[in-house]
């Protein structure tokens, strides 16, 4: 861009930060007429997750002649800029004035993050003006997404959070095919991933079959002007059997943690709340529900005494119903949400809402309260736990889990168990050195993380046995393809962790202690399947006994391989 470009560039962004941000305080708690907020829910309990706005308000402060220099590609990218740029300040203004107790965010094109103009010169702007919580990351279509650029400039970059963000894809059938890889991708950067245009309930049904837990479309709600008419929770068919998948033992539930709360209607006035903070000094809010006990508002002590120590702030508000005041759109989450994910919904709340309670509903109606207080202490506790009985070289489940996840397939109907070995490891060890050997062996764990990822496994549990050993538990007895997908990644991703030499001749040449050539092929991988009926299993040790022949059944086998034992051995014949 030339220098006239780059100064034409800057003053339209500071016009559009000066003219709208006189606009929204001319409007005082008031929003632009066109702005609608899109709401997106949680996908598995029908509850509202979070807003995201849409405005045009930019439009009546860039005029024709101030783009005159820039040719049509680059005039649509800062229209789009603009938008961006006003929809910050719209969410900024937004929350100064109103009370909405669950994230607002904006949406910008995910391709923008490496733009050279968009970091020169909108960043900054962006980083004064940011409020927490409030980007979507649009993902283009697949063939036009760079994911090694976008990984990146987002881990280069300092101006976004990384749990402020989301990525947002736009459902669209021919892309269907596509969205494992953006799951996989989403999972390696850690940012959660939502789903827009869910415009039909085939839409919605594929969407929830994928574990996406966050959406919107017009099958759940159309865009609103105003919070308070997306409080119903739209979508009957959300409410099914789901129960969260517990990779580990130790998962902790929002419904075992929640506590009592006293309860008024939006009618109840002023003196009424007061009142109960009055008999209750260490209460740090009060629930606000409707005549079926949903949940509707919140009204936290601090918020509460903040409003009547304003000028003339009891006399309006005393003998005036509490909706006026109360948070709209608290942050209501099921019973069965692990705690881990409520952590995450809490903190993307915006700053002024950080430490309000997080509502609980059980059965559609209210259950109770956590506290943000509470919630940080459950999540450190089962973290140190976690921690205690996990791998550290990958962080997965070690022996104490696997043996609780192992004991509980013993007892299940249908399961699979899959013992994982890597074959001629410790040559490979004692030539290439100990950091090499590590990152096979987190190889190996990524590409099984990687394709239960992308294979949907329910409930799938991952665990590292120590050193090159891994258990995989299916609820299923179709091990074959998974099997097979795993080692034909894993032969191709190691070759890239040894020299041209040893692939070229492909054996390693080392020299044992007695000064003699040894010549050993390259690492491979065997797979033990143990498909597991109930009661077929009477005990952990004759489950390992037939792990240890399955293993040593697929090592016998040239290559990567896997070996299934039908049955436990000595009853009927193995097959490989």
């Amino acid at each position: 861009m030339n220098s006239g470009r780059q100064i034409e560039t800057e003053l339209l962004y500071d016009h559009i930060v000066q003219n709208v941000g006189q606009q929204l305080n001319a409007l005082d708690n008031d929003i632009p007429s066109d702005t609608d907020f899109i709401p997106f829910y949680d996908l598995h309990y029908g509850n509202l997750a979070s807003f995201q706005i849409r405005s045009h308000f930019h439009r009546q402060f860039v005029k024709e002649s101030a783009l005159s220099c820039f040719d049509q590609k680059d005039k649509e990218k800062l229209l789009q800029h603009c938008r961006l740029l006003t929809e910050i300040l719209i969410c900024s203004h937004i929350s100064q004035h109103q009370q909405v107790g669950l994230p607002l965010y904006v949406e910008m094109q995910a391709d923008w993050i490496y733009d050279k103009e968009f970091v020169a010169y909108l960043t900054p702007l962006l980083t004064s003006h940011r409020q927490a919580g409030t980007i979507f990351f649009n993902i283009p279509l697949f063939s036009e997404m760079n994911f090694p650029h976008f990984s990146d400039a987002f881990r280069q970059q300092s101006f976004l959070r990384k749990d402020h963000c989301m990525f947002l894809w736009n459902y669209h059938l021919n892309e269907q095919s596509h969205l494992p890889f953006y799951r996989q991708f989403q999972s390696w950067l850690s940012i959660p991933l939502a789903v827009a245009h869910i415009d039909t309930p085939e839409a919605l049904e594929f969407v929830r079959h994928q574990k996406i837990t966050c959406g919107a479309g017009s099958s759940l709600h159309a865009p609103v002007k105003h919070f308070h008419q997306a409080k119903s929770y739209p979508v009957k068919a959300v409410e099914s059997n789901y129960a969260p998948p517990a990779m580990l033992s130790s998962t902790i539930t929002a419904g075992q943690i929640l506590k009592t709360a006293p309860t008024v209607s939006g009618g109840s006035h002023g003196f009424r709340i007061k009142e109960i903070f009055d008999k209750e000094p260490f209460l740090e809010g009060i629930v606000v529900l409707d005549a079926s006990r949903k949940p509707t508002g919140l009204i936290m002590r601090e918020q509460f005494y903040r409003h009547l120590s304003r000028q003339y702030g009891y006399e309006i508000f005393m003998s005036r119903p509490i909706h006026l005041i109360m948070v709209n759109n608290p942050l209501v989450v099921h019973d069965r949400t692990p705690i881990s994910e409520v952590g995450e919904l809490a903190m993307r709340r915006p700053k002024e809402r950080l430490y309000d309670y997080v509502i609980i509903e059980s059965k559609d109606q209210f259950a109770g309260v956590v506290s943000i207080r509470e919630l940080l202490i459950q999540i450190s506790e089962m973290n140190v736990s976690i921690a205690k009985y996990s791998s550290p070289l990958t962080g997965l489940p070690g022996n104490k889990l696997i043996n609780e996840e192992l004991l509980k397939a013993l007892s299940s109907e249908f399961s699979s168990v899959l013992y994982f070995d890597l074959d001629y490891f410790k040559a490979y060890n004692d030539l290439y050195g100990f950091e090499k050997g590590d990152q096979v062996i987190r190889l190996l764990a990524q590409i099984i993380q990687k394709n239960l990822l992308l294979n949907s496994e329910e409930n799938a549990f991952l665990g590292h046995v120590g050193g090159d050993d891994f258990v995989v538990i299916l609820n299923h007895h179709n091990a074959e393809s998974f099997c097979q997908q795993i080692i034909q990644e894993f032969d191709a991703a190691v070759r890239s962790h040894y020299h041209q030499k040893d692939l070229l001749q492909g054996y390693l040449l080392s020299v044992n202690r007695k000064g003699e050539k040894e010549f050993t092929p390259l690492v491979s991988v065997s797979i033990a399947v143990l498909p597991v009926k109930k009661n077929q299993y009477q005990s952990l040790e004759l489950l390992t006994e037939a792990a240890a022949l399955g293993k040593k059944m697929a090592k016998a086998i040239s290559g990567s391989s896997y070996y299934i034992l039908t049955s436990p051995p000595g009853m009927t014949k193995e097959r490989g």
